[in-house]
This record gives C-alpha cells, structure tokens and sequence, in this order.
C-alpha cells in the first residue's frame, strides 16, 4: 500500500504509519466530497426535469445529434416565441447574453445557454415559422 500511496505522492514520506493512514483519511474525505458534489448536480438535474420533462427531452435530442435551436422549437414551441416577444424578457435576454462569468452551477449555465438560444430565435425567419404554428 505504501507504495502505491509514494507513487500517487512522491514527495511525501511514508515511513510511518500515522502519515500512511493521514493520507488515507485525507484521500476519503476528498473522495466524500466529491461524491457529495456529484450527488448535488446529480438532484439539480432531477429537478430540473422534474419540473418540465421537456428539458430532458431537449437534452437527449440534442446529445443525440438533434440540431438545439430545432430541438428547443421543438419542445419549447410557443413558449419561446411567447418569451421573444415580451419585452420584459428580452430585456432579460439581453443582459443574460452579456454575461461572461461562468454559471458554477449546472442547471444555471443550461438556463443561460437557452436564453442564449432563444435570442438566436428571433430572426426572421423563425418569428415566420412560429407566427405560422400559432395559425
């Protein structure tokens, strides 16, 4: 074991045994927090699709190799042409857009990315194509 612990860690010594279970400890408490950051992002994704199954879908078309601006008409419809034409929102758009810190958080950066998307919606031809959905 010691081995293995002076090749992961060369430059620490190993020759007694309080170092070798230190770092042990030290190694499970980093493996623990690991897990609890995964199992943080892990719960942020199930809300987020829990509280509208149409993200998930997005995501998996998208990873799937679905173009996201067609897959976000797709599963998003009107509620994106809706959120284009307010002009509350695109305020909000707007400054979304304008960000340039990163979102630490997952589902905050997939929020941003929309915004960022649904921005990208609202060219001429896709106002066309939502004003003939709404006909």
């Amino acid at each position: 074991m010691t081995e293995r612990l002076q090749s992961r860690y060369p430059e620490m010594d190993f020759s007694d045994d309080e170092a070798v279970f230190g770092r042990i400890y030290d190694d499970y408490d980093d493996y623990d927090k690991n897990i609890a950051g995964y199992q943080e992002r892990e719960k942020a994704f199930e809300d987020m699709f829990a509280a509208d199954p149409r993200s998930a879908s997005f995501l998996q078309s998208w990873r799937d190799g679905g173009d996201p601006t067609i897959e976000l008409v797709r599963q998003f419809g009107t509620d994106i042409k809706d959120a284009i034409d307010d002009p509350v929102r695109q305020e909000e758009m707007a400054a979304a857009n304008k960000e340039t810190k990163p979102k630490e958080e997952t589902y905050m950066a997939l929020t941003a990315f929309l915004i960022c998307v649904a921005v990208g919606l609202a060219s001429g031809l896709m106002k066309s194509i939502f004003e003939s959905m709404t006909e």
